[in-house]
């Protein structure tokens, strides 16, 4: 039986960690316990799409769902309901023709101002995103940053981080920023301490880019003055190997097409030494020294190589001790 929660303080809690450590499973055990608490929770999770869902347009359709995915599946989808959610009718030349709507519409925003195509943040009690976005230069980070190798090149860090800082700006300024003003929980997947993937070192990665750099582009500005209130990093021990690395590919990876970064595990071994060792602390202190902001609260937890019943408990029951009982 679920205690129930009336009113959820305010967090900004980012779960993170190297790649294969299981973010998605660990949001949507959060989102299950959170649920089952009666609250609401709607997930921005995907693409410009899934976006414009939440969107009070379509608020008197869709209002009963958590998401784009929920709706798809389930037994109440109306395909003629989709048809018109995704794209409008027009003349053309006596002929009618379909156009996506997300070719026309408004860029959709929880800010409320006519510009925008307006996604109100108070019908729910948090809000789900990830990082990289599948939207804007968090798509292009996905698709382009993260497989140069495709494209007969090597990962560009400075390229990458130049991506993230895009749409870090517009995710915080279009999202996140209205949320923040209200007092609306937030969950998401990474954040700017995703420059453990980036930041350059001597010895494992002298291709890195540059730490004042990172922290000065405009989107890390936003980053690091706002940054999230909790951050959950999920690792494997420090001494971890590249061996154990490939080990745990082979079993998490079945179906899944793997990027440049999942497929360097010397890479890899280096990003946990990150977030299994003091270096996510400096790393933010750094930032949120540079731009007069409170450091989140770090909890490390050395759990990634655990049975994936053992990490979700683990996860909601950090979540209750050190987010809301904390508050």
């Amino acid at each position: 039986m679920f205690e129930v929660i009336k009113k959820l303080p305010f967090f900004d809690l980012v779960i993170c960690g190297p790649d294969m450590s299981g973010t998605t499973s660990q949001i949507n055990a959060l989102i299950a316990y959170l649920s089952q608490n009666n609250n609401i929770l709607k997930d921005m999770r995907g693409t410009e799409k899934h976006a414009y869902f939440h969107a009070e347009l379509f608020n008197s359709v869709f209002k009963n769902f958590r998401s784009y995915e929920e709706f798809i599946n389930s037994k109440s989808m109306d395909p003629e309901i989709l048809t018109d959610f995704i794209f409008s009718k027009e003349t053309y030349n006596d002929k009618v023709i379909l156009t996506s709507m997300t070719d026309k519409a408004k860029e959709d925003s929880q800010k409320e101002d006519p510009k925008f195509l307006y996604i109100n943040p108070e019908k729910a009690d948090a809000w789900v995103f990830e990082e990289p976005t599948k939207r804007g230069a968090g798509q292009s980070n996905r698709v382009i940053e993260q497989n140069m190798s495709e494209f007969h090149r090597e990962l560009d860090p400075k390229g990458a981080g130049v991506c993230h800082s895009v749409y870090r700006k517009t995710e915080f300024l279009r999202f996140r920023e209205p949320l923040r003003e209200k007092d609306i929980p937030i969950i998401r997947s990474r954040s700017e301490e995703s420059g453990a993937y980036q930041i350059y070192d001597e010895k494992n990665f002298p291709r890195g880019i540059n730490l004042d750099y990172y922290l000065n582009l405009p989107g890390h500005k936003f980053a690091f003055s706002n940054p999230p209130t909790h951050i959950f990093a999920v690792h494997a021990p420090y001494d971890w190997t590249k061996d154990e690395y490939v080990e745990l590919k082979k079993q998490r990876s079945k179906g899944r097409v793997l990027d440049d970064h999942e497929l360097n595990a010397g890479y890899q071994v280096m990003v946990n030494k990150r977030y299994a060792s003091n270096w996510l602390h400096d790393f933010y202190n750094a930032g949120c020294s540079m731009y007069g902001s409170k450091m989140p609260k770090i909890i490390q937890l050395d759990i990634m190589l655990k049975p994936e019943k053992e990490v979700l408990e683990t996860i909601v029951k950090t979540f209750k001790s050190e987010v809301l009982k904390a508050a």
